[in-house]
């Protein structure tokens, strides 16, 4: 229940942001050749870069319920958190 919420408000936000809405179902979490630490984008602006962070906290809490399956993803991402850039946040 907790996670189709989450999802919901996701949705809901990226509506908003005029951004594409989430895949379901993905196979990956992010496209294969994605490379977060090469990521070029431009940085996200201070209310962005505080969504990411959210979104960074509620994937940890997905991990810890039970989708380890992500974990490696999830940390990748959130070694991102000091700065992220654009791409971060649509990968």
């Amino acid at each position: 229940q907790y996670v189709q919420a989450v999802c919901k408000n996701v949705d809901e936000y990226r509506s908003q942001m005029g951004m594409q809405p989430l895949p379901t179902p993905t196979k990956a979490p992010w496209p294969s050749n994605y490379h977060p630490e090469a990521d070029v984008t431009p940085e996200l602006t201070p209310a962005k870069a505080s969504y990411y962070q959210s979104l960074i906290g509620i994937l940890r809490w997905i991990v810890e319920l039970g989708r380890g399956d992500v974990a490696i993803e999830v940390s990748a991402m959130a070694s991102m958190m000091a700065m992220p850039c654009e791409g971060h946040l649509e990968a």
